[in-house]
């Protein structure tokens, strides 16, 4: 289940914050986590044993945190929601009132009914379509839009003292940052506004208990969210950063949200977490210390508790959150609360040599203040050059030294850690751009594949600042400037032709497709993806049946760094060489037919099918590897290459010992999906693969030793009949009965 407001916050994979935390901390220990950005962060950590002092004042993001560290259950949540719903508007429960708003009527079989959302085009003034699913014929999609729709939405659009209302909470009239309130609230639709507002005046007027109006607080703040025009249509990834609507987006039905909402803030897995307001302190067996205010505001407070790491995700600049925090403080507490935030009213620049400074703001202090020996794990997520580029210009500047860094690069997470240490002479013998082109070379070598863009980037600036001074000599940096000289050198290198071959893909990015080393030769020994797989099969052998999580971290163990292997990648082996448990699919075993006996059997029998048909043919058949076939006037014919592994690098970047098409890779079909996705994922490999290669399954060798009218002419025409993209029918897993 994602956390409420979930497209605001970083994306990181479940758990990742808590393995993190473990690296640099003891059960017992004070963590930080000075940017306070994503509440998954010092959840984790805390239940992970670990005490977590954390610092934001985004009033949004700490009542997030607040309400989830304490797990309300359901049934709380739906006594409140109940209780709001059961009010009166006049005559009309609130519940039917505002469910009224969204009525459409069914296409199919006219019974009124509730849509799920209504769907706008930028700047028009009444939506186009509607979105439901019809309880009583099945009907449901996209229609278009009835008069009564639109009269309907002319009937909620009286929102003028609702409108006057969400303003005044935030700025008063005559602050300059009224015009952006104003942008935000333009937003939303007049029904959106109606219903928003008439929806807090009530919460306002109920006699509930402080928490119960907390837990409807909750869920008008996923209203808040879900009312917005920042909901593009067709879905796309839905995770804004700028005011800015898109061309069609819809508009949800508030109620139906308000509802849904309670399945994400209520007791989310894990269970509650304990959590005290500053100073008040969590148990030492794990727990969240709050405090609601900036990273400089807490260093500065007297008796602040010894943390020995830190812990956080690296926040990204977006202007769509922060103000929409700062409006949505003032309509929920009014505008004190919103004042916490006045900056990001007034704030309109949100690049990333801007970001590199707010970032040094906080981390400089942090270095200043913590003890030698201080680590801090920060995870940043969507990485891409310029975020990257500003997370470790502004730690290193700050006094950090980055001590170590892995990349998941389909993912976009990067995770780094940063010691705390006197500040030295940077390593000798190169300067800053030769090592990072070193840097590049080295990775590249120890690949063995050819790499997307931002692995090499990382490693370039990696190795830029490894080889810069230190944070005592930087600090003078004016750092936008050195932000946009690192971006201007680093893009300059990779796209060095001299330096680095490109596979372009076709959409004409100079940071999309892959590079290589220009004119270098094979490099001995198995690439990084026949390594992996290669790992991934000495670990199910010698293991009954493992956990996908289980697999996934012996591997992380096994290549760390910019050589963590991809998610995709394991999961591709996986399904070639074992099978899930029905009952529960993340726990995966060896198949039978994977044995290493089975498998050399196998072998066995491929090697005397080709005797056997070569010499049909009238071939004379070396066995040997390869297996040559001879014609009878003495020349080569075939050269087949068996083997039972997707590995398939020792072939294609040897010398060919035939001409083109006369080479044959001979492998199990269970392997065409994973080396199909090897030959996507490295396009090195899949041009070497291209240059003259030929595919033959184990099964199409069989299915060729039944042909009668067998020559070698249709033997040749029959040899591509089942490319290496044909998949082999799914079979049985060892836990079928």
């Amino acid at each position: 289940m994602p956390l409420p407001l979930a497209r605001f916050f970083p994306p990181t994979p479940e758990g990742m914050l808590q393995r993190v935390a473990a690296e640099i901390s003891r059960p017992g220990d004070w963590l930080l986590d000075p940017f306070g950005t994503s509440p998954a962060a010092a959840l984790e950590a805390a239940r992970s044993g670990r005490r977590v002092l954390v610092a934001t004042n985004n009033p949004i993001t700490s009542f997030t945190l607040d309400v989830l560290a304490r797990a309300y259950p359901v049934s709380q949540f739906q006594a409140a929601f109940a209780e709001l719903a059961s009010v009166y508007r006049g005559t009309e429960r609130l519940e039917v009132h505002l469910q009224s708003l969204y009525l459409t009527q069914c296409a199919q079989c006219e019974q009124t009914i509730p849509a799920e959302a209504f769907l706008w085009r930028r700047g028009e003034t009444s939506p186009y379509a509607r979105l439901y699913h019809c309880p009583h014929c099945g009907d449901n999609g996209e229609r278009p839009v009835t008069l009564q729709d639109v009269q309907r939405l002319k009937d909620s659009s009286s929102s003028g003292l609702h409108r006057s209302r969400a303003l005044e909470r935030v700025t008063p009239h005559d602050d300059p940052a009224r015009a952006v309130v104003e942008e935000a609230l333009n937003l939303y639709t007049p029904r959106a506004v109606y219903f928003l507002f008439t929806v807090l005046n009530r919460i306002e007027g109920l006699s509930l208990a402080a928490e119960g109006k907390k837990l409807l607080y909750a869920l008008l703040l996923s209203a808040f969210d879900a009312g917005n025009a920042l909901w593009a249509w067709p879905a796309g990834r839905n995770r804004p950063r700028s005011l800015s609507i898109p061309p069609q987006y819809r508009e949800n039905n508030l109620w139906t949200t308000m509802e849904e909402a309670i399945g994400e803030w209520a007791a989310p897995q894990g269970g509650p977490v304990p959590l005290e307001k500053w100073p008040a302190q969590p148990p030492a067996s794990g727990g969240i210390c709050l405090f609601t205010g900036r990273l400089k505001q807490l260093l500065a407070q007297p008796d602040l508790m010894p943390f020995s790491a830190g812990v956080a995700t690296f926040p990204r600049p977006n202007q769509a959150f922060w103000t929409l925090s700062a409006v949505w403080s003032g309509w929920l507490w009014g505008r004190e609360t919103a004042a916490a935030l006045h900056g990001a009213l007034e704030r309109r620049r949100y690049d990333w040599s801007w970001h590199t400074q707010a970032l040094y703001s906080t981390l400089q202090p942090l270095a200043r203040h913590a003890a030698p020996g201080f680590s801090l794990g920060l995870v940043l997520a969507e990485a891409v050059p310029g975020f990257v580029t500003a997370a470790l210009l502004a730690g290193q500047a700050a006094g950090f030294k980055l001590a170590g860094l892995a990349l998941r690069d389909e993912e976009s997470i990067l995770q780094t850690w940063w010691q705390n240490e006197a500040a030295g002479p940077p390593p000798g013998g190169q300067d800053p751009q030769t090592a990072a082109r070193e840097s590049i070379r080295a990775y590249l070598v120890q690949r063995k594949e050819s790499a997307p863009y931002l692995p090499l980037y990382l490693a370039a600036l990696a190795g830029i600042l490894l080889h810069s001074p230190p944070a005592t000599e930087t600090s003078g940096y004016n750092l936008p400037e050195r932000y946009t000289q690192l971006q201007t050198e680093l893009g300059r290198l990779i796209g060095d032709k001299r330096f680095l071959k490109h596979y372009d893909t076709g959409a004409h990015n100079p940071e999309s497709g892959q590079f290589w080393l220009a004119g270098q030769e094979a490099i001995p020994g198995a690439n990084l993806s026949d390594q992996v797989e290669m790992e991934t099969v000495r670990f199910l052998a010698r293991t009954p049946a493992a956990r996908r999580e289980e697999i996934d971290n012996a591997l992380c163990q096994l290549f760390p760094g910019l050589c963590t292997p991809s998610p995709d990648l394991i999961l591709a082996i996986l399904e070639s060489y074992a099978g899930s448990d029905p009952q529960d699919d993340t726990l995966w075993a060896l198949r039978n037919e994977e044995s290493p006996a089975t498998r050399r059997a196998d072998l066995d029998a491929v090697e005397k099918a080709l005797a056997q048909v070569g010499q049909r043919l009238g071939c004379v058949v070396h066995k040997r590897e390869p297996i040559l076939w001879q014609d009878a006037n003495g020349q080569p014919r075939y050269a087949f290459f068996p083997f039972a592994s997707a590995v398939i690098s020792r072939h294609v970047y040897a010398a060919r010992p035939l001409a083109a098409r006369q080479c044959v890779l001979v492998f199990p079909g269970s392997r065409a999906k994973l080396l199909a996705f090897k030959l996507q994922r490295d396009l090195r490999l899949a041009e070497a693969a291209s240059d003259g290669w030929r595919y033959l399954k184990f099964r199409h060798l069989r299915q060729l030793e039944t042909v009668d009218d067998l020559n070698l002419e249709t033997w040749d025409t029959l040899l591509d009949k089942d490319p290496p993209g044909l998949d082999e029918v799914v079979q049985m897993t060892m836990f079928d009965q």
